[in-house]
C-alpha cells in the first residue's frame, strides 16, 4: 500500500511531505518506520535533498541493459575473446 501510493504521487515527492500524504492512513511514526525498511531492503532510493528518486516496480522490464546498450567493436571483440555470456542476468553488475 505504501510503495502503491508512492508511485501515484508525482516525480520525486519529499520525505518531509510523506506525513501528510499518510495523515488519515499512518501515524508519523509508522511512516518514518516504514520509509527506513523499504530503504533498507533497497525498495525505494532518497537522494541528498531528500527526494525519493525512485521505487521498486518502476523499471522498464521491456529490454535488459545489454539490449538496450550500443557497443564498440573493440568492446564487443574483447567480450568474444574472453568468452563473456552477456545474455544472462547478472545481478552482480547492477
Amino acid at each position: 500500500m505504501f510503495l502503491d501510493t508512492l508511485r501515484k504521487l508525482p516525480p520525486y515527492p519529499k520525505v518531509r511531505q510523506l506525513s501528510t500524504i499518510f495523515k488519515n492512513i499512518l501515524e508519523p511514526l509508522k511512516v518514518h518506520l516504514i520509509l527506513k525498511y523499504l530503504e533498507r531492503d533497497k525498495s525505494l532510493e532518497i537522494d541528498l535533498d531528500g527526494n525519493i528518486i525512485w521505487t521498486r516496480g518502476q523499471e522498464d522490464r521491456s529490454n535488459t541493459f545489454f539490449e538496450k546498450a550500443v557497443f564498440t567493436q573493440e568492446f564487443k571483440e574483447h567480450i568474444k575473446e574472453r568468452k563473456i555470456d552477456l545474455s544472462s542476468n547478472d545481478d552482480s553488475l547492477q
